[in-house]
């Protein structure tokens, strides 16, 4: 791993794509009042499985990745999230339950990614 560090209640993994499931689910046994996730720039193609059901993350930085889709289940249990940046990535689909359970969303980032349409939810 590049860089990980772990700065108040926030977790940074920058540059480490092929450690971060370990480092999440770590993170999350540890962490249990994990607020911030930052996993920029790590080739994701997906969101990360790992971070569902984290339910104190409020701020979640996904850019610069490779992500393709924001599926019904990408966000699930993530009832406090208030920021969530998926800029710079490929996404073409959003499914339109993606963000069903994520009532507290003030801030959503989806520029510079290849969606031609949303849904209407």
């Amino acid at each position: 791993m590049k860089r990980a560090f772990v700065l108040g209640a926030g977790l940074c993994l920058g540059h480490c794509w092929q450690r971060l499931h370990p480092a999440v689910g770590q993170a999350e046994e540890e962490l249990p009042s994990l607020q911030e996730l930052f996993c920029f720039q790590n080739n994701f193609r997906r969101i990360p499985g790992a971070i569902r059901g984290m339910e104190n993350l409020t701020h979640v930085y996904l850019e610069r990745n490779r992500i393709e889709a924001v599926a019904y289940n990408s966000l699930q249990g993530l009832t406090k999230l208030k920021y969530l940046n998926l800029q710079d990535n490929r996404i073409n689909v959003v499914h339109e339950r993606a963000f069903q359970g994520c009532r507290k969303m003030e801030y959503l980032y989806l520029n510079d990614n290849l969606i031609s349409e949303l849904p209407e939810n």
